[in-house]
């Protein structure tokens, strides 16, 4: 299964997460953002970068996924109004719990708003090939 990654080119040479707290991440948790399409990788960046500082300096990272369990998540489940900036508190959670009980390394929402996969830095090394693709 390939993921797809846009990032700047100074992290487009592996896997890198800051531990800065995301939508299911909380602070100090590495988790690495993935989409199941370039159009959703661009989707998702333009969101997280509000549409600015878009230009050369970003590249298309084309990660090969091998045999790894999937964790899916159902985003029908979740209550309304989950996608708002001010309920990270309602998502982060699960996705903490995800991260720290040993699932398997991949956590996938269905039907998300930008079909989301996260990976794990801790994990980044269980049968992963990267290939960059300049775009």
């Amino acid at each position: 299964m390939l993921v797809y990654r846009i990032a700047h080119k100074n992290y487009s040479d592996g896997l890198y997460a800051s531990g800065i707290e995301g939508r299911w991440n909380s602070a100090g948790n590495k988790v690495v953002y993935f989409a199941e399409s370039i159009p959703l990788a661009f989707v998702e960046i333009m969101v997280r970068r509000q549409g600015v500082g878009f230009n050369h300096d970003f590249k298309i990272m084309i990660v090969e996924v091998q045999d790894l369990e999937i964790t899916s998540v159902d985003f029908a489940r979740l209550k309304k109004g989950w996608r708002q900036f001010n309920n990270y508190s309602y998502c982060q959670p699960m996705g903490d719990d995800w991260y720290n009980g040993g699932k398997p390394p991949l956590l996938k929402l269905l039907r998300s708003s930008t079909g989301v996969f996260e990976l794990p830095t801790k994990r980044a090394t269980c049968g992963l090939q990267q290939d960059k693709v300049s775009g």
